[in-house]
Formats: structure tokens, sequence, C-alpha cells
């Protein structure tokens, strides 16, 4: 007992002695920092001495030594320079501070001379160069840092200085020479290509394609290639520098070209662009692509892939654009073509096919029984894939559905659920179970199911699953006739089945029996907009969600017409433009919506630059902020949390727009210090 009195009574001495300068230190570093900030140099002496005095880190010897030559009091300069050497000798920086008072006192060529010096003798390993150019960095004397830099990439070959002369030579305006650096690091340091293609992304437009500087990098890598066609990093690069400008047939020509100069390759590269173009909607170039790999490697490892895939291409490329029933026949012969006997088949390889067969005769061709029976002999087939073999049922389910059989679909999906209970295909299916019993009235229980599938691990079903149990809750009540929402329901079954003008019917005996102000006024624009879209119609579509927005744009589906208005626009009509505005209207007017995170993506793919929209997205106006370099941590010193009333009316802000405008700068900040870490310094 008394071991343990004498134990807390040595804890409450130590906490007892500690120094009361030092527990006020950070508010007294605040203070300071401020004082110096708004030049009342005297009073930030006081601290920084006092700093210094307790600790003499090079934080705080910094600002001393800054604080002091602001004050012209340079001897005093000197010997803390000096005092400073004395703990660090070998450290390089200190030289620079004195050569710097030197220059200050007007005697420059002794400063020089310890320049010339310091580059002179810099030692040859990677991390005293890496001092000594921090050093003339920080002081902002980016020539002589260059110079050593280059020093270092002549000399130290174990570290790729080009990052670093890259970077200078771009402040310093010389943008060839910059492109040219970094390209040194991708030839002679292969494993740093996506840290380079990185640093390229930050510092060109390639949202302008035109600009000079961008076009510069497409010029100096033909260059390269002309002077060293063996090397063919500069071919990847080029096939890089093509995707981020869209320009995907100049992308496919050049993964062609270097897929001949190499050996055993199998077309890899051709594929894994075909997919890249398959998924931009490129699917003309996509199926040239999977083309040339079949022409090529007959026996190659990717040759069963590359078949399967450029039929997925057609079957997108058909059905996404303003198909005839001449383009359905000539895909359904392309299909029965490849599964015949005298191809490949009808194979556990194939069964992708079948069901994407199966889909096109049900869905399109109208040919139901075909379709079911093409599914039952997938399902049939050896050897089939787990996963396939859930797909299919969950196909042949939709198939059941469009015939109008719902409870034989409604089994499809139970097995399928049960099979896949934690997987996202088992989320799927129990959301599509649930859509039966809200097709056939049974509100409450599909409900049930629906609030279970909110939680799902997938965005896209946890969103139509809220979607649709709001739709239930907000028109299912206890002093409300359920008629309206049968007949909706019933609609919605149709237009599933492909029965659009039955569909219609139900729509407008909604609107004639309760008017024009029920509660589903603004569901029934936007399924009338989805049998427009079915219909490919695409001006009644952005007719009916025109109307949505402009009297219920508020309500829940504000969100989701103006993104399917900006999609129909980019990839239908190509109006890019409103399709843009469309994008931005969502970001700024919807910044909790589901398409948010995809509104900024195509905004900015289809050329929302970040010097002018961006800034204005999220709300930062350029005038009150400049953020000159500062680092995270001088950020949180400069933008406290909890900011005073004389902060705000400096910056001339309300607490929102401070709040707003805080976060958007930690993010921007935050996101910097990654991209170095992940960049070599």
């Amino acid at each position: 007992m008394n071991r343990l009195i004498t134990i807390l009574a040595l804890f409450a001495a130590m906490f007892i002695s500690v120094p009361s300068n030092l527990v006020a230190q950070p508010n007294d570093q605040r203070l300071a920092k401020h004082y110096f900030d708004s030049g009342e140099y005297e009073k930030a002496l006081l601290y920084y001495q006092k700093f210094y005095n307790q600790q003499a880190s090079d934080y705080n010897y910094k600002y001393l030594l800054k604080t002091l030559n602001a004050l012209e009091r340079y001897k005093e300069s000197e010997k803390l320079i000096k005092k400073q050497k004395k703990r660090a000798p070998g450290k390089q920086s200190y030289q620079l501070d004195l050569a710097n008072v030197l220059e200050l006192t007007g005697e420059q060529e002794k400063a020089n001379g310890i320049y010339a010096k310091l580059i002179k003798e810099v030692p040859l390993n990677y991390r005293s160069i890496l001092e000594l150019g921090e050093a003339f960095r920080e002081k902002d004397m980016l020539t002589m840092a260059l110079e050593v830099y280059e020093k270092g990439k002549k000399e130290v070959k174990s570290y790729p200085f080009g990052f670093k002369t890259a970077e200078l030579h771009g402040k310093l305006g010389d943008n060839q020479a910059m492109l040219e650096d970094y390209i040194d690091v991708v030839v002679d340091y292969n494993n740093y290509v996506p840290s380079v293609q990185s640093a390229l992304s930050r510092t060109l437009d390639f949202e302008d394609p035109k600009n000079p500087k961008t076009d510069q990098l497409r010029i100096t890598l033909l260059k390269r290639m002309q002077s060293d066609p063996d090397e063919l990093t500069y071919n990847e690069m080029l096939i890089w520098y093509f995707l981020q400008i869209k320009d995907f047939n100049g992308a496919m020509i050049q993964a062609k070209a270097m897929d001949r100069r190499l050996k055993n390759s199998n077309g890899e590269d051709v594929m894994q662009l075909s997919r890249v173009c398959r998924a931009n909607r490129e699917y003309d170039i996509a199926i040239k692509g999977y083309q040339y790999v079949i022409d090529r490697y007959p026996d190659g490892y990717h040759y069963n892939n590359a078949r399967l895939e450029s039929m997925t291409a057609l079957n997108d490329k058909i059905t996404n654009s303003k198909y005839s029933d001449e383009d359905l026949k000539l895909l359904e012969s392309k299909f029965e073509e490849i599964l015949s006997p005298t191809e490949m088949g009808k194979t556990s390889v194939t069964v992708p096919m079948m069901r994407n067969l199966a889909h096109l005769e049900a869905f399109y061709l109208q040919n139901r029984p075909k379709a079911i029976s093409l599914l039952k002999e997938a399902l049939a087939v050896p050897r089939i894939s787990y996963k396939e073999r859930g797909l299919c049922k969950m196909e042949l389910g939709d198939v059941y559905v469009m015939q109008g059989r719902v409870w034989d679909a409604s089994i499809q999906y139970l097995q399928v659920e049960k099979e896949f209970k934690e997987d996202i295909l088992g989320h799927e299916a129990k959301f599509r179970n649930s859509k039966i019993h809200y097709y056939t009235g049974n509100f409450d229980y599909a409900q049930a199911q629906l609030d279970v599938l909110k939680a799902s691990t997938s965005k896209l079903i946890s969103n139509d699953a809220m979607q649709l149990s709001l739709l239930i809750t907000d028109n299912v009540g206890l002093d409300t006739t359920l008629r309206p929402m049968m007949l909706f329901a019933q609609a919605d079954l149709y237009i599933f089945q492909n029965r659009q003008e039955e569909a219609l019917a139900c729509l407008d005996s909604i609107t004639n029996i309760y008017g024009g102000s029920h509660a589903l006024s603004d569901e029934i624009l936007f399924k009338k907009h989805e049998i427009a879209k079915k219909n490919r119609d695409w001006n009644e579509s952005i007719s009916h969600l025109s109307k949505l927005l402009d009297n219920y744009a508020e309500d829940i589906l504000g969100d989701d017409a103006l993104f399917e208005m900006a999609q129909i626009c980019q990839y239908q009509l190509k109006d890019y433009d409103k399709a843009k505005q469309y994008y931005k209207t969502i970001i700024f007017d919807y910044p909790g919506s589901f398409y948010t995170a995809e509104s900024r993506k195509q905004f900015r793919e289809l050329g929302g630059g970040a010097d002018s929209e961006d800034i204005k997205i999220i709300g930062i106006n350029k005038d009150q902020i400049e953020m000159n370099d500062k680092t995270y941590d001088e950020l949180l010193q400069e933008w406290p949390k909890d900011p005073s009333a004389d902060l705000l009316s400096q910056k001339n802000m309300t607490i929102e727009e401070y709040r707003r405008i805080r976060k958007e700068l930690l993010m921007q900040a935050d996101e910097e210090r990654y991209q170095k870490e992940e960049t070599p310094n």
C-alpha cells in the first residue's frame, strides 16, 4: 500500500513540475505566427527566442532566423546560424542560411562562393543531393536546385532524380525539358511508369487535347520512337496519352503496333484496350481490337475470350442504338453461328453467349419459348460454373416475368438468393423477387424485403431498394386507396414486359381518374420517360423528364431525371454541352445524390475544367483563397476548426462558407500530400 502511494505521489509531482510555459506553447505558437504574419516582428521575436531556448528544433530555428532577418539584425542571425550548425555540422541548409544573410548585407560574391562550393562538394549520394536541392528550393532558388538535381541525375543512378528536375523545369516554364525528364524516368526506371503518368495528369490539361503543352507530349514521344524504335516504353506511354484525350482509335493503332513487336504477347494489351473501349461505348473500335486478336492468335490464350467479348460488344452496340429489325436478326444469326457445332459449340465456355442470345430472343425478338429453351439447355451444360448457373437462373426468372409467369420467376429468384446469400448476385435476386410482390400488389411483404436490401454492399441495389421502398411508403397508407398504386405497379410490370401501350394506358388512367396533382404524378412522368427510352424516342424521353423537373425538381426523382437527361444528351444525342450542364446541376444542386460521384467524373471527362467550373462547383471563390503551395499542417494553422469572429471578418466569410472552404482546402492538401508520398521524393 505504501509503495502504491509513493508511485502516485511521484506521478503527481511529475505533472505538477511541468512548466506552465510548455503547456501553453501551442497557443503561444499560434500567437507568434500571427505576429509574424502581421509584420509585428518585435512581438514575434520575444516568442521565437523563448521557443528556441526551450527547444532548438529546426522549426523554431527557422522562424527565429526569419524574424531576425526581417528586423535586419544580421549579426544576431549569423550567431544563430553558427550556433545551430554546431548541433548538426553536416547539414548543408545552414550554409545556405549563412549565404542568404550575406546576400542581405550586400556581400553577393561571398554568397555566390558558398553556393558554388556547396554544389561542387555535395556528397554523391541521393540523401545529400535531395537535402541540398530541397534547401535551395525552400529559398526559391530554383535554378540552383535544378543544378543540384541534374548532378544527382548524372552521378547517382540509384534514384530517379528526373522527377525533381521535371518538376523544376515545369516551374521554370520549360515544358519541353519537363517532358523529356519524365520520359527519361519511364525509360530508365520502368517500375515508375504509373508515378510518371500521375505526375503528367496533374501537370497537363488532357481535357483540352488542342492545348499546345499537351500535344507536345505526343510529338515528343513520336520523335523518341523514331530515334529509338526498339524502346517499347514510348508505345506504352503513347497509348496512355491517347486514352487521356479520349482518342481510342489512336490508342488502338499504337496497341496493335506494339503487339506486333512483342513476342509471346497473345494480344494481351490489345485485349485490355478493347475492354476499355467497350466500357467507354466505343464499340466499333473494341470489335476491331478483338478481331485483331482472333485473326493473329487463333491458337492463343485469349482466342475464346476475344470471340465471346467481340459478340458482347456487337450486342451492346446494336441494343444501345436506334436498331432495326434487320440489325436484331443479324445479331441473332451471329450468335447462332458462333454457337454452332462447327464453331465454338455450346459448352461451359460459351454459356455466357447462350445467356446473351436468350436475352435477345426474349426482350428484343419476342421469342420467349426459344429463350427459355436456350437457358434450360445452358443450365444442363456440363461443368457450368457456379456463378454462371446463378446468372442463367436469374435470366430465366426475367423471361418468366416477361411471360406473366411471375410465381415461376419468384422460384428462380429464391433459388439464387439462397445459393448466393452473402453475394451481390443474391442481393439482386432478392430485389427482383421483391418486385414480384410489388407487381402483384403485396406491398407490405415487398417493403419488408426492400428494407433489408437498403443495407446491401452494392450501392446500386441499395439505392434501387430505397427508391422502391419510398415509393410504396409514400403511396400506400391507411387513409389512401390502393387502386392508384395497383395501377402504377401494373404499368411497371407492363414496361418490363415490353407491353408499352398497355403501360401507357395504365399510367394515363391514374391521371384521368385521380387528377394531375396525385402523389404519383412525378413517378408517372418518369415511367413515361422509361417507355420512350425503350422505344428509342429520345426527344419524347427528354420532354417527360423536363416536365418532371419543371414541377417536381425538389422531389425524390429530381436527380434521377437530371442524370437520365445527361446520359441521353451525352450518349444518344451527342449534345455534350447540355450533358455537361445537367451533370453540373447534379453536382451543385444535389450534392448528396447517388449520382454525384459519377456526374463529377463525367463532367470532367466532357471537359469541365478544374480552373473554372470545378472551383464553382465546390463553392470556392478563387478571390477569397490562395493555396500558395501550403502544406496540410500550414493550412490547419491558417484555417482553425473554430474560427474567431475576427478571422471570419478578415476572410469576409460566413461561418458556413468558412467551413465549406476549409474542408475543400484540407481535402485538396491531403490529396497532394498523398500524391507526394506515392511519387518518389
